[in-house]
């Protein structure tokens, strides 16, 4: 097979801080360091040059490191697009006017907020701080940034997660959905697992609900998701993912430096990229054996046991790269 010289997407983890406690953190166990400004800065221009289309700055929560924007401010030094996934809950008045200042320059701002429920107490019980969160919606949301909203959805919010798109539609015009998947704290606490995720029928139905709800709004609404997953087998609705593109068109790095074929599975180590460059890791024969493997990693680390990983970015057919 031949393998591509970089990834078409990379999330670098900037820190291993977080100043919230979801019950599902995908990031979980964290480092509690931030990564050198420094070294980030390394790290991003080396994927820039090397052609990586999409750098997303991620965490633990990117908004606790005290450099952010130097960080940012260096990025937009050699680049004009970079995406940071954040709670949103320290974005005041101030930081959402400094991101704000990047789209106003025709710079490529995207911030992705995560919120589950606009109502407070669902909201509170997986994430927190709803309050907090809502309020750097409304503000970046009167902004030029490229603004989405993404929420998990599990048994506390599926009956209202869509609420999302009718409280600030047409303010915010991309939404993101997604299934529960499999996080080392879910795999090590069993009874908040059960608790949480919703079966496959379950589902089926919040999608279709969905998929006719967009259908009934405007073409500028985005509403993205993991609805193209869902299968039917002997008359049932099944969730799966025919293989993925871990490590093949995306990975991560995490605060450590080390770089994940996926984030939800940690053994998937390609490489370190503290003291050696990514693209020597990238095209390492251990990048090249995970990549070939003909099941999704986190299927081989024993993951669907708790949720099938049918909406990462990287669900396509293995078989047919």
């Amino acid at each position: 097979m031949h393998r591509l010289s970089a990834p078409f997407i990379t999330v670098v983890s900037i820190t291993g801080q977080c100043n919230l406690n979801c019950v599902y953190c995908y990031a979980h166990p964290l480092t509690g360091q931030h990564v050198p400004t420094s070294d980030v800065l390394r790290l991003v221009r080396e994927l820039h040059d090397l052609g990586v289309f999409e750098i997303v700055l991620g965490g633990g929560e990117p908004f606790t490191h005290p450099e952010i924007f130097n960080i940012l401010d260096g990025i937009f030094e050699f680049r004009e697009r970079v995406s940071v996934l954040t709670n949103g809950t320290l974005l005041n008045e101030i930081a959402c006017r400094r991101l704000a200042a990047y789209s106003s320059k025709r710079l490529h701002m995207r911030v992705q907020v995560s919120l589950d429920a606009i109502q407070g107490h669902i909201n509170n019980a997986v994430r927190g701080c709803t309050d907090l969160t809502v309020n750097a919606i409304e503000r970046l949301a009167s902004t030029e940034v490229d603004l989405q909203i993404a929420a998990v959805v599990h048994k506390h919010n599926i009956a209202v997660a869509g609420q999302i798109i009718d409280e600030f539609y047409p303010r915010v015009k991309n939404f993101h959905f997604m299934n529960l998947m499999p996080s080392t704290k879910l795999r090590d606490n069993r009874r908040t697992a059960d608790e949480l995720c919703v079966d496959d029928i379950q589902l089926k139905n919040f999608f279709d609900a969905l998929e006719e709800k967009v259908s009934g709004l405007p073409s500028d609404l985005h509403v993205s998701g993991c609805a193209d997953y869902v299968r039917e087998v002997d008359d049932v609705p099944r969730w799966s993912a025919p293989g993925c593109l871990a490590g093949i068109t995306r990975c991560d790095i995490d605060a450590d430096f080390n770089v994940l074929a996926c984030s939800m599975a940690p053994e998937a180590i390609l490489g370190n990229v503290r003291d050696r460059s990514f693209k020597s890791v990238w095209l390492s024969e251990r990048a090249r054996q995970l990549a070939d493997m003909e099941a999704p990693l986190c299927s081989a680390a024993g993951r669907t046991a708790i949720a099938q990983c049918t909406d990462c970015h990287c669900s396509m057919n293995r078989g047919a790269r």
